[in-house]
């Protein structure tokens, strides 16, 4: 399954229900990696290629990061504090980073290199997922 599936990860500001959404259309496996915490999943519906894992420990959350082909950020508002964590982890397995074209974002992310910036998840990760594959 090494690089076959996209992750995005965390907590707090994500829009995992925008993410779910964009990724029906996308004939993609996607990982997501949340807490408990995330009630807005809570009963959701998913097609068959999307999987949410919850509350990992910091191991596994790592051992999911490792064979991803890219991770995702998707975050619902720019509050300046929210996914930074992820990212470093990111960046630091050397994957490519899809995220929200927020400010604190554009501070790690090098358009094109180190990954992508989008503005819209449903018009802008089809285009960045056919960038990758």
């Amino acid at each position: 399954m090494a690089g076959s599936y996209y992750f995005p990860g965390g907590y707090s500001e994500r829009d995992y229900i925008g993410l779910i959404n964009a990724f029906r259309t996308l004939p993609v496996p996607l990982v997501v990696v949340c807490s408990s915490l995330n009630t807005e999943l809570d009963g959701f519906s998913l097609p068959a290629h999307i999987t949410i894992l919850r509350d990992l420990p910091t191991g596994q959350f790592e051992a999911c990061i490792r064979p991803a082909k890219a991770g995702i950020i998707a975050l619902k508002r720019d509050t300046g504090a929210a996914g930074q964590s992820v990212l470093i982890r990111l960046l630091r397995n050397a994957k490519p980073v899809i995220a929200s074209d927020f400010g604190a974002m554009r501070d790690y992310i090098d358009e094109g290199i180190s990954g992508f910036l989008i503005r819209d998840l449903s018009l802008d990760l089809c285009e960045v997922i056919t960038r990758l594959a």
